[in-house]
């Protein structure tokens, strides 16, 4: 199996920043990628190469000494393992892979991507929920804060209308996989156990939380062409351009009942969860 390694600091880069701060040319990929040479250059934190094992070979049996050189349908089956810092990673290092990351994930005029809600060879089988040292229970437990730090509580409204918090558990994980959520929990309606829309998720922190509020907005569940549900993740110059696409989706008679009708709201009420 080839492992997959995004150039030496890009990603570590990329995980740290604010989510507020993509912009929709990365989003886009409008980096040294669409003007620079299409074959990965030698040094550079961004134009790095991004290189493979000496004993990788391609579909004819040669060598290969980068990804550059694999066939579009292997790299295009490696994608689906990616989280969002290494696909920003991936943006700047070839035209190629810049294209090929694009197409994936269906990326818009407006710089917004499409991420698939369920995808059974998703990275997220192998990437096990991050959790504080401190948090030794399982994710479904009450959370314990760490000494000195006040954990807070996030809701995060207009969600699949599920009984359990799992949609949203992946699309975090994917959009921000180094941050540890160390309990999440989904409404349900007592008498019909339907869930209401709407989840709970505790952060070990205020940075954490802010990060997470980032994402206020920015996100509608919806479905493409092909009948897949996706999470439309738009870059900030593209908030108004997903709002006016989800009252469109929402006006449809088609639209599937268990689907939100706006952009998904992530906030830090000053009060307490309201009574259910």
């Amino acid at each position: 199996m080839v492992k997959l390694q995004a150039p030496a600091g890009a990603c570590a880069r990329h995980s740290t920043r604010p989510l507020d701060e993509l912009s929709r040319d990365e989003l886009m990929g409008e980096s040294s990628a669409s003007t620079g040479s299409d074959v990965p250059g030698d040094s550079g934190e961004d134009g790095a190469a991004v290189r493979l094992p000496a004993t990788a070979t391609a579909a004819g049996g040669g060598r290969v000494s980068s990804l550059h050189g694999l066939p579009d349908a292997v790299l295009l089956g490696i994608v689906p393992y990616l989280c969002l810092p290494e696909v920003l990673a991936l943006l700047t290092v070839t035209r190629k892979l810049n294209r090929l990351v694009r197409q994936y994930f269906a990326v818009n005029s407006h710089g917004v991507l499409s991420i698939p809600a369920f995808d059974s060879r998703s990275f997220l089988q192998y990437r096990p929920d991050r959790k504080p040292q401190a948090q030794a229970s399982t994710s479904d437990a009450p959370a314990r804060g760490l000494p000195g730090v006040k954990p807070i509580r996030l809701f995060f409204g207009q969600q699949r209308r599920d009984a359990h918090p799992s949609a949203l558990r992946r699309l975090l994980r994917f959009i921000a996989p180094s941050l540890p959520i160390m309990h999440m929990e989904a409404h349900v309606n007592p008498v019909t156990g339907r869930g209401k829309g709407c989840v709970w998720a505790t952060v070990p922190s205020l940075a954490e939380a802010k990060r997470l509020m980032a994402l206020n907005k920015r996100l509608f569940l919806d479905v493409n062409s092909d009948g897949e549900e996706v999470y439309m993740f738009a870059p900030p110059s593209a908030v108004e351009w997903l709002r006016g696409h989800a009252e469109l989706a929402a006006a449809s008679t088609s639209r599937p009942s268990h689907l939100p009708r706006q952009p998904m709201i992530v906030g830090a009420p000053r009060k307490g969860p309201p009574g259910t």
